[in-house]
């Protein structure tokens, strides 16, 4: 509290993977954004430091929430209020959350909402795959 969020350069608008990895970087305070830590830790079983190479599941960015959000709007008796991206908002310490409701707005890192990873698609694995 009363400490101003590390963004760490995790302001891209479209890119989740490189934002997550800038957040999970070794030496970064996770108790600056505790939905980066969540979403990489919880979804990859990980402790940080994991070399960017080796993220499999990420925080997404705000454009990618948004597009998850249009593809899932019809859904929304299963989706939570509101959920985390992994963009910084660049003129404040906040970052970017889309609603229920597809607003997007900014709101301090210490409060509540959903987390949701997205995987990236270049290293996925699915059952019965043979890769």
């Amino acid at each position: 509290a009363g400490v101003a969020f590390a963004k760490l350069g995790a302001t891209s608008l479209t890119d989740g993977r490189k934002n997550t990895a800038l957040l999970q970087a070794s030496g970064t305070p996770w108790e600056d954004y505790a939905a980066a830590y969540t979403c990489y830790r919880g979804t990859n079983g990980y402790d940080q430091g994991i070399p960017a190479e080796d993220i499999l599941w990420y925080l997404p960015s705000v454009s990618e929430l948004i597009g998850t959000w249009i593809s899932s709007s019809s859904t929304q008796e299963q989706l939570a209020e509101s959920y985390w991206s992994s963009t910084a908002d660049p003129n404040a310490d906040k970052a970017f959350v889309v609603s229920n409701e597809g607003k997007v707005y900014s709101d301090a890192v210490g409060n509540t909402h959903a987390v949701r990873a997205s995987q990236d698609p270049d290293k996925a694995t699915h059952a019965g795959s043979d890769n």
